[in-house]
């Protein structure tokens, strides 16, 4: 019986998640939105332009947005495993490794392909001591997969709002 960790597939794990930039006019848009002021609310309307680049950015940013693919997960979370292999239990298979990474795939795969980069990559190496749990993997990736998904959700909401009148 071999016990070779499962090998990762290749695949490109950016840097970081870096929103694209963007006016002014569209980030108070989007703070609208997400933050909206407890006296008015959310604008019902936005101006065209912020429309328009709501539109772009969203385009740039949908694929962060997508749910996490088993490749891109197996490839992020390979080196985690392998060091945690190392220090811990050696009986573990490669039966009993895809055993866990399907379980990681239903634990964290509905969130975003974005929250998933060499930066949640350090900071899971850095804090998981012994192979991780599920939940760990979770902590770790949580807060970027709801920033992008906060921020996307948000332009679509500007997307699908109506034109602010007397906005050519």
């Amino acid at each position: 019986m071999s016990r070779k960790l499962i090998p990762a597939p290749p695949a490109t794990i950016p840097a970081r998640f870096v929103a694209p930039d963007m006016s002014l006019g569209l980030s108070k848009a989007i703070e609208s939105v997400t933050d909206p002021h407890p006296d008015t609310g959310t604008p019902p309307t936005f101006p065209w332009p912020v429309q328009a680049e709501a539109r772009a950015v969203g385009d740039i940013i949908r694929h962060a947005a997508a749910a996490v693919p088993l490749a891109h997960l197996r490839a992020w979370v390979m080196p985690i495993i392998a060091s945690a292999y190392v220090a811990t239990d050696k009986t573990r298979t490669d039966e009993n490794l895809e055993i866990w990474l399907a379980s990681l795939q239903l634990g964290v795969g509905h969130l975003e392909v974005g929250a998933f980069t060499l930066e949640t990559q350090r900071q899971a190496l850095a804090s998981i001591k012994f192979f991780p749990f599920v939940a760990d993997i979770c902590e770790i990736v949580a807060g970027p997969a709801v920033e992008i998904r906060t921020r996307f959700d948000a332009l679509k909401r500007i997307i699908r709002s109506p034109t602010s009148p007397g906005a050519a």
